[in-house]
């Protein structure tokens, strides 16, 4: 089969990069090009050669041989900014079908110099960063990537370059990341009922009534601590928070009372791919089941999905991400 020469040359290019799990970059991996700048100041030198050797101009070779001088020099210093540096991906990025997914990463110094104005920006993403990375530091930055279909994905080729000192010549290598993305379903909305084997709380899913400014103000801080990630929002204590805040401290969440914890369900729940069995949309299918997910997080509950290890009912943050992961990596 026929392919375009810059097919060929484009899949060579890409076999020459095989995705990994980090990458740290050395002068074998870091390329250097001049930029339109860089070729207007070697045409300006070109002239200026010209010119003094026609004009026999003393001064004309000594600014031509400082201005050489200079742009080699900034050759050197320009590829530094990048040769040293190891990039790696925390976690594996997960978020909601159709919305823009965080990547953190984290760029650390191992060659015991500043890095300055690198740029990190995904190819087929608009956002792109700048960043010093200091001596001997770790930095974490975050881009994000638009998620629009669910399931599985590899994250798009990393283009990291710098053009510092002058601009004249671009530093610049790329990384495609091992790690994939993870895309969740859409929750159904608006919430839908629950299934008939199972006794909600309510005759229907209702939004928890805030805590009054009153009832905040007495609670004893024993019923506070910091905020986790995966806590619902109306855990947390927002006066106590904003007065947290001002001090230079963290968000702060309610410890949820033994008599709330057993009003919320009187046993867990364990949600079965069968309980959608009137939708014939596979995809509605995980919607649905992610938003009865949603609405019983963070109590305990399980998932059943066919092909896939049941999940028993638990609690927490992490429990939820598997949940969740699980019905991502659905066929």
């Amino acid at each position: 089969m026929w392919r375009h020469p810059w097919d060929n040359l484009e899949h060579w290019w890409l076999s020459r990069h095989a995705p990994q799990r980090t990458l740290q970059l050395r002068q074998r991996n870091v390329y250097t090009l001049p930029t339109p700048a860089g070729l207007m100041f070697t045409a300006l030198l070109l002239v200026l050669l010209v010119a003094s050797v026609n004009y026999q101009l003393s001064l004309g070779y000594g600014l031509t041989f400082l201005l050489m001088g200079s742009g080699l020099v900034s050759m050197l210093m320009t590829e530094r900014q990048l040769a040293g540096l190891h990039l790696s991906i925390q976690q594996a990025p997960a978020g909601y079908r159709g919305s823009q997914v965080a990547v953190l990463m984290t760029l650390r110094e191992t060659a015991g110099r500043m890095h300055r104005s690198v740029r990190l920006r995904f190819e087929t993403q608009a956002q792109e960063i700048w960043v010093d990375v200091p001596p001997n530091a770790t930095l974490s930055v975050t881009l994000h990537v638009h998620a629009p279909r669910r399931g599985l994905h590899a994250l798009p080729t990393l283009r990291i370059e710098s053009r510092y000192p002058y601009g004249l010549l671009r530093a610049w290598s790329i990384w495609r990341p091992a790690t994939p993305i993870i895309v969740w379903p859409n929750p159904e909305q608006p919430t839908p009922a629950w299934p008939q084997r199972i006794t909600p709380p309510s005759a229907h899913p209702t939004r928890p009534k805030p805590v009054d400014d009153a009832r905040e103000q007495d609670m004893d801080i024993d019923d506070l601590r910091p905020y986790r990630h995966g806590d619902a929002v109306r855990k947390l204590a927002w006066k106590a928070t904003a007065r947290s805040l001002a001090q230079g401290g963290l968000p702060l969440s309610r410890e949820t009372p033994p008599s709330a914890q057993s009003s919320h369900h009187a046993q867990p729940v364990l949600f079965d791919w069968a309980d959608t069995a009137d939708l014939h949309d596979p995809e509605a299918r995980l919607q649905r089941l992610c938003a009865w997910i949603e609405h019983a997080h963070p109590s305990a509950y399980g998932l059943t999905l066919p092909g896939q290890p049941t999940l028993n009912p638990a609690e927490g943050a992490e429990h939820h991400r598997r949940c969740l992961d699980a019905l991502a990596r659905m066929p």
